[in-house]
């Protein structure tokens, strides 16, 4: 995928002032989408002047599963 298309398709593109309430929720372990991204996606939403918390998940990877107890409760 070309640089110009990941931009495109970016979820960052799509921040605008119109949007609701965000909540992020990231795992410090994700080895697919580093955690910066989360606090880059942060910062974009709050410049927007639209509400966001960022929860970052000690321990877990990409994705939650629904037998760890840990992140049940996220998904």
């Amino acid at each position: 995928m070309d640089f110009k298309l990941k931009i495109d398709v970016s979820p960052i593109s799509f921040v605008s002032k119109d949007d609701p309430p965000v909540l992020l929720v990231h795992g410090d372990q994700d080895n697919i989408v580093p955690v910066e991204h989360a606090f880059r996606m942060q910062e974009r939403i709050k410049g927007a002047g639209v509400a966001v918390e960022l929860v970052i998940v000690e321990g877990v990877e990409h994705s939650v599963s629904k037998t760890d107890p840990q992140t049940s409760c996220v998904c």
